[in-house]
């Protein structure tokens, strides 16, 4: 093995500058020499194919391989590596949960589904270490697929703090507003927004404003007429770069998520929940076991069941209402994320990942 800083080979199918992507490969740079094979192109399939030959040498010859998000379709790759080269797969998502259940894209009976399975159960077990995103998806992928709870490693997703970071609010209209974007998937439950401000309709101060498009959007913009809400209004997809804008402007934040029925929402802190901390926006979530083990209830998030309209409404309203807890709240969610899920958090947990598998290297090396 070369002496000096590790080498790092970050190897992704999914865009390096998704979210999870962006957030690892800048934290493993704080440390580390690294090479970074992705590719940009407009659709998966092509990405994979442009990605996978270019991996090749990397894989072969890195001190250790990170494989980002979406990394299960070159689970065959991870077995031409040799097996003494640490490995490290982020399973961010399982592919398999994301296609039947939270995409409903493909029948639990098909074959897509199987296949899925497979490249979930291959990539998992190839990886010398697994990160995720929390302790409750830890939990999860060690009992679905029977891997070694100790070889998973929790990595918050956070945020990118060039983007988002507390900004000035210029506001005129003298409207209470309440923001909250999303891809319109089943787990966002965001027809519990939809009923939740038809319960607050009275209210003729607060506006609810949702960003983004999706699957869902259709079904619930119609529930939403159905149930004739005027405060609530719906946006197209922004840039990403124009998100932390409309966050500014915002008095408070969703961040879900809200659908109660969804077993992955009841695991996960959703990413945008980091990046209205990381702005300092007090943030409504969704009372799960993802958000318990990183959030405090009234301390750096405000909890409400998930499912249930009626505690979002009532939550809306007190935080309206109650100024020095909408403060402490938004006050201590930016402390949290400094402290807890900033960037440099998130590079010396990987530091203590990378490190701990290139000396375990080194000394069994040195015994051979």
């Amino acid at each position: 093995m070369r002496r000096g800083r590790p080498e790092v080979a970050f190897v992704c199918t999914a865009r390096a500058s998704y979210t999870r992507n962006e957030t690892l490969l800048a934290a493993l740079q704080r440390n580390y020499r690294t090479q970074t094979v992705s590719s940009d192109v407009a659709t998966y399939p092509r990405r994979l194919l442009s990605v996978t030959p270019r991996a090749l040498l990397p894989v072969i010859g890195a001190d250790v391989v990170v494989a980002g998000f979406l990394a299960q379709p070159l689970a065959p790759l991870f077995y031409l590596r040799p097996p003494d080269r640490p490995l490290v797969v982020d399973t961010f998502i399982s592919l398999h949960e994301t296609l039947t259940d939270d995409r409903r894209a493909v029948s639990r009976r098909g074959p897509i589904a199987a296949v899925s399975k497979l490249l979930d159960a291959a990539s998992l077990r190839r990886a010398h270490t697994v990160l995720t995103d929390t302790a409750a998806n830890a939990d999860d992928l060690s009992r679905r697929y029977d891997i070694d709870r100790d070889k998973i490693v929790p990595v918050y997703v956070g945020a990118n703090e060039s983007l988002f970071y507390p900004r000035p609010v210029h506001k005129r209209d003298g409207l209470f507003r309440v923001f909250y974007y999303a891809t319109f998937l089943p787990l966002h439950g965001v027809d519990v927004i939809v009923r939740a401000a038809r319960e607050l309709r009275a209210e003729r101060d607060i506006q609810i404003d949702i960003v983004g498009d999706g699957p869902e959007r259709g079904r619930v913009q119609r529930l939403a007429e159905e149930l004739d809400t005027p405060n609530l209004a719906f946006h197209d997809h922004v840039p990403y770069e124009t998100l932390p804008g409309y966050i500014a402007q915002a008095d408070l934040c969703l961040g879900g998520h809200f659908n109660a029925r969804n077993a992955k929402a009841r695991r996960v802190v959703p990413g945008k929940v980091f990046q209205f901390l990381a702005m300092g926006k007090p943030v409504i979530a969704g009372d799960c076991a993802g958000t318990r083990e990183a959030l405090r209830d009234g301390e750096d998030a405000a909890f409400v069941r998930m499912g249930d309209h009626d505690a979002l409404a009532t939550a809306i309203l007190r935080l309206k209402r109650d100024v020095d807890l909408r403060q402490h709240i938004a006050e201590g969610g930016l402390q949290r994320f400094r402290s807890d899920f900033s960037l440099e958090a998130t590079a010396e947990r990987l530091r203590e990942v990378v490190d701990n598998l290139t000396e375990g290297r080194r000394r069994h090396a040195a015994a051979a």
